[in-house]
């Protein structure tokens, strides 16, 4: 393996079943390949020791997770990025190449050069678990089941079609869907460990218990400039301009804002 000392920075790319590391030096990458396994993880982790720059991987549905966690135990320096962060040294690329060591040779290239990079990871499970709660519960969709619903029954009557047990198999799956709704935003409610600052934010025309409490859990104060709150958070306010004109910008989706 490349001599630590000469490594400027590592990057990964993260797949279900693997992990491609690209140790970067001033003259080449080193690719790795390591399972995305908890033993595998620890071992690369070891091998690593005394490695002091940053590393580098995409935020790649919950699949980074295991591999930031454990690289973050172990005193390493982790950034976990949005996607699209990535995607501008793809394309800046003279030679475009899409696979998995080219992807982590250019997040390693991030870890080298990129000054506006997310704070240092430091997730603990509790919060992981938190986060994939919130997850969950912005994918339950309860609107396309009650307007499945309300279809079903309007075209029923409208035919005069015979009664289905489809009917109720329905209420009752929106029955379910609402009472674990419920039950994520009281976790998440519960999650609060500061009621002062809970209660301030309550105070403010707009903001719920469970918004209270989703602020003080996922934002980040230690952010120091607008780049890195875009790259933490996913969102972004959109830019409208030609000459002398500018329009109103929108607040726009970049990437998985959880």
């Amino acid at each position: 393996m490349t001599n630590l000392k000469m490594v400027v920075g590592i990057g990964i790319d993260v797949s279900k079943a693997e992990l491609v590391v690209a140790l970067r030096t001033k003259t080449k990458n080193e690719i790795i390949k390591i399972k995305n396994q908890q033993a595998e993880i620890k071992k690369f982790s070891w091998k690593i020791t005394g490695y002091t720059g940053k590393i580098v991987m995409e935020s790649t549905s919950h699949y980074h997770l295991l591999a930031a966690l454990s690289l973050s135990k172990a005193q390493l320096d982790v950034r976990v990025i949005n996607p699209l962060l990535a995607k501008k040294y793809t394309t800046a690329s003279v030679r475009k190449v899409k696979s998995d060591p080219a992807d982590s040779c250019n997040l390693a290239e991030m870890a080298e050069r990129e000054q506006n990079l997310p704070a240092t990871f430091k997730l603990e499970k509790r919060e992981i678990q938190l986060k994939q709660k919130l997850n969950l519960l912005q994918n339950i969709e309860i609107q396309s089941l009650k307007a499945t619903q309300r279809e079903f029954i309007a075209t029923q009557k409208e035919l005069q079609l015979a009664k289905s047990p489809v009917k109720n198999n329905l209420a009752k799956a929106l029955k379910d869907l609402l009472k674990a709704k419920k039950q994520l935003e009281t976790d998440l409610e519960k999650a609060v460990q500061d009621p002062e600052k809970q209660a301030a934010l309550t105070n403010i025309p707009g903001i719920s218990s469970l918004g209270a409490s989703l602020i003080l859990n996922f934002l980040d104060l230690n952010c120091l400039s607008v780049k890195q709150w875009i790259a933490y958070t996913g969102l972004d306010i959109s830019i409208r301009e030609s000459g002398t004109w500018k329009g109103k910008g929108k607040l726009t989706k970049r990437g998985n804002a959880f």
